[in-house]
């Protein structure tokens, strides 16, 4: 009976010893796995930095973007003020000399309306 109870002993502390090996192999894997997983956090929470810098850069862009839009309208009807009293002008200029009633030979009115379109050409390129 003693020596089933020795090989029962030793079959025992194998179990035990071979059950501790597992153990620590287990507690290792899991280390390794948990450093995997730190790893690859720590890779996500730069994406996400790296995305959310963007995102801001993006926003940014889109305000400056409508900021422009906003003064380009601005810019457009400041130019339709400035053509309006141009265009009246050409349309004075017309009434005036191609009057019936005018002084002026048909001729005559249309080299004065060609003269004033192309002082107003001027001054557009002087702008």
């Amino acid at each position: 009976m003693s020596e089933l109870q020795d090989m029962l002993r030793v079959q025992a502390r194998l179990h035990r010893k071979q059950g501790a090996n597992a153990l620590g192999d287990l507690f290792e894997n899991a280390n390794g796995e948990i450093e995997t997983l730190r790893t690859q956090l720590a890779k996500a929470n730069e994406i996400i930095s790296a995305l959310s810098l963007e995102t801001d850069n993006a926003i940014t862009l889109q305000a400056e973007r409508n900021q422009l839009k906003r003064d380009l309208a601005k810019a457009n009807e400041r130019v339709k003020e400035l053509e309006l009293p141009r265009k009246r002008n050409l349309e004075l200029i017309k009434a005036l000399f191609y009057a019936p009633s005018s002084p002026v030979t048909a001729k005559k009115a249309k080299e004065i309306e060609d003269w004033f379109i192309k002082f107003e050409q001027l001054r557009k390129e002087q702008e």
